[in-house]
């Protein structure tokens, strides 16, 4: 089976509340039932999504400082 990866963005001024934790949950999660050997990889920074607090199989938090180092 082929392997997707899927890949989204966070950015914001302050931490994530809690609807807005719910939205990444369901947009992780529904991509993963619907693509079950994805790999999921959201870029945010740690002040707005701190280590630890999601944790979902294939889905990964990559942290940056600079979102420059994107482009």
């Amino acid at each position: 089976m082929d392997t997707r990866s899927f890949y989204g963005f966070w950015d914001s001024d302050k931490k994530v509340s809690s609807i807005q934790l719910t939205q990444i949950h369901l947009w992780a999660k529904s991509l993963l039932f619907f693509h079950k050997n994805a790999n999921v990889f959201l870029y945010t920074k740690n002040y707005i999504i701190p280590k630890g607090l999601i944790n979902i199989d294939n889905l990964t938090i990559v942290y940056l400082d600079n979102f420059e180092e994107l482009f």
